[in-house]
């Protein structure tokens, strides 16, 4: 058993010496708990124990949920659309890169302009729907 001393500054220059005896564990006897307070039950939304709702008077849920899934309509949209945005940028940049236009000496201000003989014939093109079946059974004989 062991014997410790506490100290205890009593006034300015004096100190109070105490001893004390420290009672081995098993001595000891277990410490039961106390029930100190007793609960009362309450509702928490009745307004006799919360009062009135402080937020009654702002926006009610209901347009909280429907601007929420407005916004992940939106989200989703803009994502669905992003995409496929994306997708035709690479294929875009798959089909330029595969023309090999940076080999060609094409001055910028040539390139903008179609000559007026390639207009003519495409729009005679798009005019006549047999052109392509009758240029595709020609080459095959």
């Amino acid at each position: 058993m062991y014997t410790y001393i506490i100290i205890f500054p009593y006034f300015q220059d004096s100190f109070l010496n105490v001893r004390v005896k420290v009672p081995q564990l098993n001595t000891l006897s277990s410490i039961q708990g106390a029930n100190l307070v007793n609960g009362i039950g309450f509702e928490v939304t009745d307004p006799d124990v919360s009062g009135e709702d402080i937020f009654g008077r702002l926006v009610p849920m209901e347009a909280h949920e429907g601007s929420s899934l407005y916004s992940e309509e939106k989200a989703q949209l803009l994502r669905t659309i992003g995409a496929k945005v994306e997708q035709k940028n690479v294929e875009l940049t798959t089909y330029m890169s595969s023309l090999n236009l940076e080999n060609l000496n094409i001055s910028e201000e040539r390139a903008n302009k179609i000559p007026q003989g390639i207009v003519d014939r495409c729009a005679a093109l798009n005019a006549n729907t047999e052109a392509i079946p009758d240029l595709i059974s020609s080459m095959s004989i």
